[in-house]
């Protein structure tokens, strides 16, 4: 019996259909491939951050301050004491002027270290050698480098008015979320949600050589 002329084109529109449905599904595996991709690539530059800065602090004795004008470079403060033993000397006094701010790559001289975004790393260190900075509620780290990863919904506006106007005072809660973005700066979060995507690696230890 021949086909019927309804019967091809049911069969053209199931087969139509069918090429679709894998079309759809192979661009959604491509998509994730990407997506876990360049989460990767996040992953791999944020310990690579945390290497140098570990380099860093074997060279240096401590470890850099953040920077918190946007120009790359640790920000200080530096005060002279003066002390007397036996003549009379200038000591130079080193303190960081911001708590928190961006990896100091130019300090580190890793100006490629981005996130997935392109964005650079968030970046935080104890005030004093002896004081730890906690993690979901343990003080474990000497420093934390977070990764603030994709804009969230509500934070896509306000995200691309300050890349637009990169002069603006720091606001880490147009990028961070949770306790990431409170300006305490002495607690972190890992725990990941739909309402916090950052990404974290962190220092809890000196070199060795220190």
């Amino acid at each position: 019996m021949k086909p019927t002329k309804l019967y091809q084109q049911h069969l053209v529109y199931f087969m139509l259909t069918g090429l679709l449905l894998v079309l759809i599904t192979n661009l959604i595996t491509l998509h994730e491939s990407q997506q876990q991709a360049l989460q990767h690539s996040t992953h791999v530059s944020l310990q690579q951050a945390q290497q140098h800065l570990l380099q860093y602090a074997k060279q240096k004795s401590h470890l850099p301050c953040a920077d918190g004008n946007g120009d790359g470079y640790s920000d200080v403060i530096q005060s002279r004491s003066m002390t007397n033993d036996q003549m009379i000397q200038q000591q130079t006094v080193l303190a960081c002027q911001y708590p928190f701010g961006w990896l100091p790559d130019q300090t580190i001289q890793q100006t490629q270290l981005r996130d997935e975004e392109g964005q650079r790393f968030w970046y935080a260190k104890a005030s004093n050698p002896n004081q730890r900075l906690q993690i979901n509620g343990q003080p474990i780290a000497l420093a934390v480098i977070i990764s603030a990863g994709p804009a969230l919904d509500w934070q896509t506006a306000r995200r691309a008015l300050i890349d637009e106007q990169p002069h603006l005072p720091l606001q880490p809660e147009h990028y961070l979320e949770a306790s990431n973005a409170q300006k305490a700066w002495q607690s972190f979060s890992t725990l990941g949600s739909i309402d916090n995507n950052d990404r974290l690696t962190w220092i809890t230890d000196w070199p060795s050589t220190l």
